[in-house]
């Protein structure tokens, strides 16, 4: 896969989980906040659909210390789907472009990118 079809694979991903957000948003209001069967259910299809879609773009599956399962759960849990950055490999993450050249740079050497989560700055 090229680099842009894998932004604009990533961009759908991005999208897609930005408009559940705003849906769920809308029923915490409604209802208050979730932290029960349907809020860990979507969970568990989030995950299920991140992991589906790092596995497309070809993003390593993480192993050892970190965790996460691949560098699109790191970048949707620990930067907040690119409201936070950090510098990995000498590549600042901060929005899909750069999490594609992460995922394009760390495909190409065959390395896993994190051993251990990086503080997020």
């Amino acid at each position: 896969m090229n680099r842009d079809e894998m932004i604009r694979r990533l961009t759908e991903w991005n999208d897609k989980l930005a408009e559940l957000d705003d849906a769920l948003g809308d029923l915490e209001i409604a209802l208050g906040p979730a932290d029960g069967p349907l809020h860990w259910a979507v969970e568990g299809v989030v995950g299920a659909y991140t992991d589906a879609v790092a596995e497309a773009v070809g993003a390593h599956p993480w192993s050892g210390a970190a965790d996460y399962g691949n560098d699109l759960e790191w970048y949707r849990v620990e930067l907040g789907m690119g409201e936070r950055h950090a510098e990995i490999n000498d590549i600042t993450v901060s929005d899909i472009e750069s999490l594609a050249d992460l995922i394009v740079s760390t495909r190409d050497s065959g390395m896993n990118p994190l051993p251990i989560p990086p503080e997020v700055q």
